[in-house]
């Protein structure tokens, strides 16, 4: 399995929301594209959204991210919890779990 760690500083006073829209939106469209969250977690005194996500599916993490960014299901997702996000912090290249 590889995973990738998400950092995303949110709009101060948003992280609650967000994680609601996520947890409604984000996390069943992610699972339902075979991707595992191996755990989220809401800082609202620092506002951060931090989660680890992971893929076991045939390919690369980076395709089936890609796939996922161009479903239709994420593509019409409304609302996008994205809008809140003011920067990312993102390991990029997934690594594998030993």
């Amino acid at each position: 399995m590889e995973y990738q760690l998400r950092d995303y500083l949110i709009e101060p006073g948003c992280v609650e929301q967000f994680a609601r829209e996520w947890l409604s939106g984000v996390r069943p469209l992610r699972e339902a594209a075979g991707f595992v969250i191996a755990g989220a977690w809401a800082v609202p005194e620092d506002d951060r959204f931090i989660w680890l996500l992971g893929w076991a599916g045939p390919g690369t993490f980076a395709e089936a991210d890609a796939h996922y960014y161009q479903s239709p299901s994420r593509s019409s997702l409304d609302p996008d919890p994205a809008r809140l996000i003011l920067a990312t912090n993102e390991q990029r290249d997934a690594v594998k779990v030993l």
